[in-house]
């Protein structure tokens, strides 16, 4: 039986959910024992690396592999979860200039290097026992947010699109609408229809897109985020894409019905 399995995560889904759907797809697994090697949040999609068998010994391998990643940053909003499944906490009402490609790609070298990187507010991160998105929903978050060694060796300015707040809308109920569970949809739902009905139509919000190519432990929301302070904005992640973990390519992932 193989051991290592690069699926494609579509978005909406959460990792167990997406193991869920590969057990049935693929019932020779449906009593294996299986992980996953490196989350995706529900609205990312790309690579997932599932293991069973004598690979599941090898987890912490798959965790350290490079990722490759193309992350959309919406400029002008920001949330309380870093990407547009959360409420929104900020917003800019002045047009925002995005620089020529030399220079923001420039800019956003500050971002590459091993540094210490905060855990966004809503992840699986663990303090005294509970995970740090259970905190937040409680309001207990602690003063200060933990930190991880991380590193991202390379990040290139790919594209850009601009969004009226009827678009933007439109896209982030789609989205949203993808995902079950208990994610708040509901108030985020209500809050981003609030604020797009707040929103002069006129206003063209910036869309970046960037590669990344990074190790274990970044996450692409922090990323978002500190590209926004260096535009002088708030700033989320629109869209997450990973195309790749190590050699496993989203070209050959499997894709399940």
């Amino acid at each position: 039986m193989k051991e290592i399995h690069a699926v494609y995560k579509r978005q909406g889904e959460t990792p167990l959910e997406c193991l869920g759907r590969f057990r049935v797809q693929f019932t020779l697994y449906k009593d294996e024992k299986m992980t996953y090697a490196g989350r995706l949040d529900p609205l990312a999609e790309g690579v997932i690396i599932f293991l069973s068998g004598q690979a599941l010994y090898n987890k912490d391998i798959f965790l350290t592999l490079e990722k490759e990643y193309y992350v959309e940053v919406l400029c002008g909003f920001g949330t309380d979860t870093g990407d547009v499944l959360g409420l929104v906490e900020k917003k800019s009402d002045m047009p925002i200039i995005i620089p020529s490609a030399t220079v923001l790609n420039d800019m956003v070298q500050k971002e590459t290097g091993i540094k210490f990187r905060p855990y966004p507010a809503y992840s699986s991160k663990t303090v005294g026992g509970k995970t740090l998105f259970s905190l937040a929903r409680e309001g207990l978050l602690p003063s200060k947010i933990p930190e991880r060694v991380s590193e991202i060796a390379h990040i290139e300015y790919v594209a850009k699109r601009n969004v009226n707040s009827e678009q933007l809308l439109r896209e982030i109920t789609e989205r949203v609408s993808l995902v079950s569970g208990d994610f708040r949809q509901e108030a985020i739902l209500a809050r981003w229809n609030v604020i797009g009905n707040e929103t002069d139509k006129t206003i063209a919000y910036p869309v970046v897109t960037f590669k990344v190519r990074c190790g274990g432990g970044v996450y692409m929301r922090t990323l978002a985020e500190s590209i926004g302070l260096l535009l002088d904005c708030p700033a989320l992640a629109f869209k997450i894409t990973r195309t790749k973990v190590g050699d496993y390519s989203i070209e050959n992932s499997v894709r399940i019905s």
